[in-house]
């Protein structure tokens, strides 16, 4: 019974998860306070309605971080910014998972590369943060924060590794297996 609960998400999983990811960019708008009234939403047509409705700047004012352009891609890619001093160990987010079968995920997808490993590799899941965590850009020499996966894998909790100043780029280090499988370069 489980797995056809899923068939259709596995069947369909190119459109399946990239609507998923706006359903919580709603949500997270609408739990931040940030959006007036429900109103509007139901004229939604397209994407790029959906995506015009979505004020990025009214999502930062009410987190601890930013969201921006990342200046040492330079490729117009984003990155996470703190809008506060973190100290050691203090934690940035709570970002809870979805939990997908890793033979579902389309590998062509640029969506697979966002995705954890859960502590339970016995299971062929994968984990996709459903949060601001997502945002958070590798360096090996500017690493200033981690992550935890909850030991039931239902949340992914970033961490500062060390003092962050405000206005700082949030950095973690994707790891080398990351690196191998993604076949894309080092920044």
């Amino acid at each position: 019974m489980r797995h056809k609960r899923f068939a259709f998400i596995r069947k369909n999983a190119k459109v399946v998860i990239p609507a998923l990811i706006l359903i919580i960019i709603i949500f997270s708008v609408i739990n931040h306070n940030q959006a007036q009234s429900l109103e509007g939403y139901s004229n939604l047509t397209t994407i790029d309605d959906l995506k015009k409705t979505i004020n990025v700047n009214s999502v930062n004012n009410s987190l601890d971080y930013t969201i921006a352009q990342a200046p040492d891609l330079g490729r117009g890619e984003r990155g996470l910014f703190a809008k506060k001093n973190y100290k050691k160990d203090d934690v940035i987010e709570v970002c809870p998972t979805l939990k997908m079968n890793s033979s579902s995920v389309d590998k062509n997808n640029v969506l697979h590369t966002y995705f954890f490993t859960p502590n339970n590799k016995t299971t062929n899941d994968s984990l996709l943060a459903l949060g601001y965590c997502g945002l958070i850009n590798h360096s090996d020499t500017k690493k200033n924060c981690s992550w935890i996966v909850s030991p039931d894998d239902n949340y992914i909790t970033m961490y500062a590794t060390k003092d962050i100043a405000s206005g700082e780029e949030f950095f973690t280090n994707y790891g080398e297996n990351y690196w191998a499988y993604n076949k894309t370069n080092k920044v």
